[in-house]
């Protein structure tokens, strides 16, 4: 068996090391090309034709998923979302675009510091552009609140309606109005400054 000397097994690992440094900048630039791109569609996509998740995020301390975009919408007629969520099935209401759920938390929460923190659109015949709803007999469907302490003409829940339109719960009923026609006492001329309306 013939052994090696000490200088042919350094100048073997010099060698090498001189070939991993000159690959490490293509390597590189090969990897980040797969994780860039300048394209209208999607940079990555992951199709799962199950059905379980097609991407999954999942964090010890952090997000598990995180969004961003840098799109400036200033003077567009339209905006950009750093995550977005589209329900393309064709029949049926139960599907989501988004959906948040946590177990002590908040499912979804929205913040902005100049604008909505949350808005919901629909165009759909009595349907809700944002709905709550609760199971319990002390909570509450949507709740709103106002944290400022100055006094303002803020609400913490504030609605309006294009059209002027009057509902009632279940246990109101509407006031009674009468469709009788009122008539007038006969009375002399003398007396008739004193005639009164009879309503029934």
């Amino acid at each position: 068996m013939h052994s090696r000397s000490p200088f042919a097994l350094w100048a073997a690992v010099l060698l090498v090391g001189i070939l991993a440094a000159s690959s490490i900048e293509p390597v590189r630039a090969a990897v980040e090309s797969l994780f860039s791109c300048a394209s209208t569609s999607a940079c990555l996509e992951w199709d799962n034709s199950g059905a379980g998740p097609a991407i999954k995020g999942v964090s010890t301390g952090g997000n598990g998923v995180s969004g961003q975009t840098k799109f400036k919408s200033l003077g567009k007629t339209a905006g950009t979302a750093g995550v977005v969520g589209t329900d393309l099935s064709t029949s049926g209401n139960l599907d989501a675009g988004v959906s948040g759920v946590s177990k002590n938390g908040t499912g979804v929460i929205g913040t902005s510091t100049a604008y909505n923190g949350m808005q919901g659109l629909s165009a759909a015949a009595g349907a809700s552009g944002v709905y709550g709803q609760n199971s319990t007999s002390s909570g509450f469907g949507v709740a709103g609140r106002i944290t400022a302490t100055a006094k303002g003409s803020g609400a913490g829940v504030y609605a309006v309606a294009a059209t002027p339109i009057t509902r009632y719960s279940p246990d109101q009923r509407p006031p009674i109005r009468s469709t009788h026609t009122p008539t007038k006492q006969h009375r002399s001329p003398q007396t008739r400054a004193q005639t009164t309306i009879v309503r029934s």
